[in-house]
């Protein structure tokens, strides 16, 4: 799904104008965006959490020169589903197994 088809779902799902859906969805989006910027979790019950993680720098070998290096320590966003978004997945999965929220 792309951002235009959330936008017209949320059209047909609302009953909006298209400009108003298209408001409603980048404005979503703009608030993700800066709260995982401050580095605080964006949780939406029964479907997931954002959240930032800190990626510590790591040894590696170039396989080319064979000469050690480090990579940068960095951030990544990862993404939890819930246990209730994964159950409708994958319903045959033991929640406790699949280390997710259990919502």
């Amino acid at each position: 799904m792309t951002r235009k088809d959330l936008i017209d779902e949320i059209r047909i799902e609302l009953g909006l104008p298209k400009a108003d859906a298209e408001k409603a969805v980048n404005a979503a989006i703009r608030l993700i965006t800066e709260a995982l910027c401050n580095g605080d979790p964006v949780k939406i019950n029964g479907f997931g959490t954002f959240h930032v993680r800190k990626r510590a720098a790591r040894n590696y070998r170039n396989n080319i020169t064979g000469e050690l290096a480090q990579t940068d320590p960095g951030k990544r966003i990862q993404f939890k589903p819930s246990g209730r978004l994964l159950g409708m997945i994958q319903p045959d999965l033991d929640k406790a197994d699949a280390g997710v929220d259990k919502e």
